[in-house]
């Protein structure tokens, strides 16, 4: 790999990339300082050998761009932050510098990939706990019995014209649309990103808000199938949620809805991870031109 003045470095470090600025004679600057220490680290100039730590100076890649502001102003920019410190994991960390060095925009793609993690994480823990608060609520049979959870999810359903299936569905939406924009928070386009990035995070996007829609319907399939009485009548629904509930292992209604409630979410997330990463790696392999798509 041949590294060029004011490319922007990075190394592996195990559970975090490290970047950095190459400064075009076998030196960089990052922001640096002792993993137990954060709060202490500033902006240096060191060497290859500091920068890569205990890993092969080989080892370092770097990041591509499709617009980015000159090279030297690049260096001119990271050289004019020695000295600076204020380190924080979220907001000014090794990351933003380098990004701002090279398109005049502070990000970081780790903490945007771990914050949707977390988000995702969150609605899906959020939305199980949620959804035993709304049941109880919407029904006119009070309580979380069977005829309490299917009252709840009718009238849910009344909502848009429908039953209890289309309030199950209702219900799950919710949840899902958090999800989603969680997705398209993080896959967002990006003006300096290569061609090939921009079009896996548009297909990253389309393929959450599929997701979000079609995974419903298959958790309305599940159901109709898991209950020992099949189909969407009321007794189906009883069945069906009941049996979801019993195989996560606190059993009953409440948690087999809890279940198919948060499912969209996940899956969500899931595919749309995968539809970015399957896209990125088959556009590398066959060279195949990106296309600028947007949602």
């Amino acid at each position: 790999m041949v590294v060029m003045r004011g490319d922007h470095l990075l190394i592996d470090r195990g559970p975090y990339w490290h970047h950095a600025i190459d400064r075009g004679d076998g030196t960089v600057v990052h922001f640096a300082g002792s993993v137990k220490q954060k709060t202490f680290a500033y902006v240096r100039i060191d060497t290859y050998e500091v920068f890569v730590g205990g890993n092969y100076i080989s080892s370092v890649v770097t990041r591509e761009y499709g617009q980015r502001l000159d090279r030297e102003e690049t260096v001119r920019r990271a050289e004019a932050m020695v000295g600076n410190s204020g380190y924080n994991l979220f907001t000014n960390n090794c990351e933003h510098l380098a990004s701002w060095c090279v398109t005049g925009e502070p990000e970081s793609r780790q903490v945007e990939q771990y914050t949707a993690v977390g988000g995702v994480t969150v609605i899906t823990v959020g939305s199980g706990i949620l959804i035993r608060d709304l049941l109880h609520a919407f029904g006119k049979i009070s309580g979380l019995s069977g005829p309490g959870v299917l009252s709840a999810l009718s009238a849910t359903g009344q909502l848009v014209g429908g039953g209890a299936v289309a309030g199950l569905y209702l219900l799950g939406l919710v949840p899902a649309g958090l999800g989603v924009s969680v997705v398209f928070f993080v896959a967002r386009d990006k003006h300096h990103l290569t061609d090939r990035e921009r079009h896996a995070r548009a297909v990253a996007r389309h393929v959450g808000l599929f997701t979000a829609l079609l995974s419903g319907v298959v958790a309305i399939g599940v159901l109709s199938a898991a209950g020992k009485t099949k189909g969407l009548s009321g007794a189906g629904i009883s069945s069906g949620l009941a049996s979801i509930g019993n195989a996560v292992g606190s059993g009953g209604m409440v948690s087999g809805a809890s279940v198919l409630v948060a499912a969209p979410v996940v899956a969500t997330g899931v595919f749309s991870a995968l539809a970015y990463e399957l896209m990125m790696r088959w556009q590398i392999r066959s060279s195949v031109p990106a296309l600028n798509l947007a949602v």
